[in-house]
């Protein structure tokens, strides 16, 4: 576009743009919520089930839910783990405010107060 004597500010477009799918993924949170507290609250119980067959000194390493198949052979495995609870409030509450991102500002100018 330069080329052609064109110019053109892409900024305030890419933080409208990333703003935007920053609501869309506080939409899908909203929606989700019910299910994922469900979801963390299986998650827990059932390490607090492993935890009170095998005590607080065994570390959950290897715990994992399974799916048999017809034939009673372990059809799919998932890990089961605390962190990955941990980690996706972790990344919800640092990600909180994105959806308002165009009406931000930052710039690495230094204003000096006198």
């Amino acid at each position: 576009m330069e080329g052609m004597g064109y110019s053109l500010d892409v900024k305030p477009l890419i933080r409208t743009y990333v703003g935007c799918i920053g609501r869309i993924h506080e939409h899908v949170r909203k929606v989700l919520r019910k299910d994922i507290e469900q979801w963390e609250s299986t998650l827990e119980e059932v390490i607090g089930r492993f935890k009170n067959e095998f005590g607080n000194d065994v570390p959950l390493a290897g715990l994992a839910a399974v799916r048999q198949s017809t034939d009673r052979k372990y059809a799919e495995k998932v890990p089961v783990f605390r962190e990955f609870i941990e980690y996706r409030r972790h990344l919800e509450s640092k990600n909180r405010s994105i959806g308002s991102l165009e009406v931000k500002y930052v710039s690495g100018h230094i204003v000096r107060r006198e």
